[in-house]
């Protein structure tokens, strides 16, 4: 079921539309500003850049970022797909 609904969602250039709709709403809650500040407080107590590796920032950082997504957004953004899908 997830595998058609990607598909129909990317045949049908949705899941560009909807992609931008989540950078738009991102931006505007601030929300990827204070995921940049995150990923820096990270790099500097793992000692800077060169002591730590892009695969473990990642690690770090993502289950804040999942986390502090706005609710409200993610309520825009299941909306968007429901509608879609009905």
């Amino acid at each position: 079921m997830s595998t058609l609904i990607s598909q129909r969602l990317e045949e049908s250039g949705e899941r560009e539309r909807l992609t931008a709709l989540l950078r738009a709403k991102l931006d505007e809650s601030g929300w990827r500003d204070e995921l940049r500040a995150h990923c820096i407080e990270v790099i500097k107590r793992k000692g800077g850049v060169k002591r730590i590796t892009m695969a473990d920032l990642i690690d770090e950082v993502t289950p804040r970022a999942r986390a502090t997504v706005p609710a409200k957004t993610k309520e825009d953004l299941l909306a968007r797909i429901e509608t879609f899908l009905d």
